[in-house]
């Protein structure tokens, strides 16, 4: 099956399926760092990138971090 037909028969293009497992990887390294982005131990640290790099592709995904007060 060449590459168009496996496209289209699966539904998914290329670009959706890897901001897919982009979304779940971030998601999961934040739930790790209970939604510390920053630090040593937050999720970009985690996920071996710079803040403003993991802030930049949260922001592109739709992922935002919920602020409560104290």
């Amino acid at each position: 099956m060449s590459g168009r037909k496996a496209e289209r028969a699966s539904g998914e293009n290329l670009k959706d399926v890897l901001g897919d497992a982009e979304r779940q990887q971030i998601v999961n390294a934040l739930e790790q760092a209970n939604w510390v982005v920053a630090g040593p131990n937050g999720a970009a640290a985690r996920l071996g990138m710079k803040r403003s790099t993991l802030q930049f592709r949260m922001q592109k995904l739709g992922i935002r971090v919920a602020r409560t007060g104290n």
